[in-house]
């Protein structure tokens, strides 16, 4: 869904291999630790290919392998990290991060001794235009 976004917006769309990292006995977690090292190695590649100043990660499994690379390569890390409590990801991610982004003032005790900012969660401006009675009637409160 994301490449199909990122390109409809004209942005070039660089897809890597990634091994979620479940907390939780599941088979696929045998297959996904050897996607980890071909995910490094591919945004190893593509970051060095295309040169950035800074990369900006919102979490999930597969920025994992992305700032491991871009740490290699010492580029500049910023995290946002949307949801109350950090993933795993982001607190993977962090160990390398120059700058934190927050959605909620109370999550700073997950990030000590960081750059961090709180900043909320960018949202679309029509969602501030929002019709009361509608969002009542379509949630049934």
């Amino acid at each position: 869904m994301e490449e199909k976004l990122v390109m409809q917006a004209g942005i070039p769309f660089y897809g890597i291999y990634a091994g979620k990292l479940r907390r939780y006995f599941d088979f696929k977690n045998f297959v996904d630790v050897f996607k980890l090292p071909v995910g490094f190695f591919q945004a190893l590649w593509i970051l060095r290919k295309l040169k950035p100043k800074l990369v900006f990660a919102k979490g999930g499994y597969v920025s994992v392998p992305v700032c491991f690379a871009a740490r290699v390569l010492k580029i500049p890390i910023w995290l946002h990290e949307s949801d109350f409590s950090p993933g795993l990801a982001n607190k993977i991610c962090s160990k390398f991060a120059q700058k934190i982004f927050l959605s909620f003032e109370e999550s700073r005790q997950f990030f000590p001794r960081k750059d961090v900012e709180v900043v909320g969660n960018p949202i679309r401006k029509w969602l501030l235009k929002g019709n009361k009675e509608l969002g009542y009637k379509l949630t049934g409160f």
